[in-house]
């Protein structure tokens, strides 16, 4: 059985390559997601990616390749922004028609989070005859930024789909497909060799979204309030970027990297004293998302503190040092009187998140539920 795989993840190194060299960066998160799940099927399945290159990235420097025995194809759809509104899916489905696997079964996963990637799976499905399977990371309606019209018109060209992968039974269940066959999976993780950042102080680390509600202002406020005997050290892009570059001019021990490659990330996160998601816990979001900044911790942080998540909680209860209350509280409750970090469970999830959520793992789950479905 073959694979069509419609997304806007790029091949690693390509991703990279743009580091510094444009204004704004696609969401290293969701890069990242896609390329796990893309490099678990290509064990057990042929895989053919195409990938929509978002607009911000500009011209790769190859357009047709194999990497990691996944056969990748990059699109570009129109610069201009409307007709690339109205005709990129159109571009793409043409594409893949053309260059679709012929006298065999295949099946056609999406990110569901991209309209034209969404419209493209859908009539690609009626003209290939294979069935369309959504992958859900998050509700559309929840992300900063997205229009009402076009988060509807996401849920109506998802709702009819076949089948479902998601993080969580609650994605499956808002998007209305909770009667499909549906994959749910609250992590997806790799084994990595990553040696740890050496630096010449202690550090507390945050890799991640920069906004107020991810509580990159909470983690500042809190480490200048606080006589803390770390480094705070801060990595990704958002709105809030621009504070932390000026509280870094303003307060020794605040580390600021600007967006970092994934490798590097990974490092950071090995080498942490403690590595942070202070994001603000909201309720409606709780059953619908599972931070992806935590998956990561918890395959490489000696301790991680967070904010609740309950998918988390429930697969990973006591690796994870729980954030209750506000997070100042917290901090404070396990500083000594020399600005140590005491009282924190270790990170004792390591082996469990491969043997459970692994690439091997994933790939034998992910193979039998598409040759399962009807």
């Amino acid at each position: 059985m073959s694979v069509l795989y419609l997304t806007t993840h790029v091949q690693e190194d390509d991703f990279a390559s743009k580091y510094g060299k444009v204004a704004s960066m696609p969401n290293p998160a969701g890069e990242n997601f896609h390329g796990k799940v893309l490099r678990a099927l290509a064990l057990v399945e042929d895989v053919h990616c195409y990938s929509l290159v978002p607009p911000t990235l500009g011209k790769l420097p190859r357009d047709n390749f194999e990497s990691d025995d996944i056969h990748y194809t990059y699109v570009y759809g129109p610069k201009n922004r409307y007709a690339r509104a109205l005709l990129t899916h159109r571009q793409l489905v043409k594409k893949i028609e053309k260059e679709a696997p012929k006298g065999e079964r295949f099946v056609i996963l999406y990110d569901a989070l991209n309209l034209n990637l969404s419209r493209a799976a859908k009539c690609l499905s009626k003209s290939l005859h294979a069935p369309r399977i959504p992958v859900l990371t998050d509700e559309i309606r929840n992300i900063t930024g997205v229009p009402g019209y076009y988060a509807d018109r996401i849920h109506t060209l998802n709702i009819d789909a076949d089948a479902a992968i998601a993080l969580t039974e609650g994605l499956v269940e808002s998007y209305g497909l909770k009667e499909k066959p549906h994959y749910v999976q609250p992590v997806f993780v790799e084994e990595q060799n990553v040696a740890p950042k050496k630096r010449e102080r202690p550090y507390i680390y945050y890799g991640g979204a920069l906004f107020v509600k991810d509580g990159t202002k909470d983690l500042i406020d809190c480490y200048r309030s606080l006589h803390m005997d770390y480094d705070l050290v801060i990595s990704g892009h958002g709105a809030y970027e621009a504070e932390v570059e000026k509280a870094v001019k303003e307060t020794p021990g605040i580390v600021y990297l600007g967006q970092i490659s994934k490798q590097e990330h990974y490092s950071y996160i090995a080498g942490a004293s403690l590595a942070i998601n202070p994001r603000h816990y909201n309720r409606d979001l709780d059953a619908l998302a599972v931070p992806s900044k935590v998956m990561e911790y918890l395959c490489f942080a000696p301790v991680i503190a967070s904010t609740h998540s309950t998918p988390l909680q429930e697969e990973f209860g006591e690796a994870i040092n729980w954030i209750s209350g506000d997070l100042e509280s917290f901090l404070k409750a396990h500083l000594d009187e020399g600005g140590k970090l005491v009282k924190l469970c270790e990170n004792d999830a390591k082996n469990l998140i491969l043997e459970k959520f692994g690439k091997q793992k994933t790939a034998f789950n992910l193979q039998r539920f598409l040759k399962n479905l009807p």
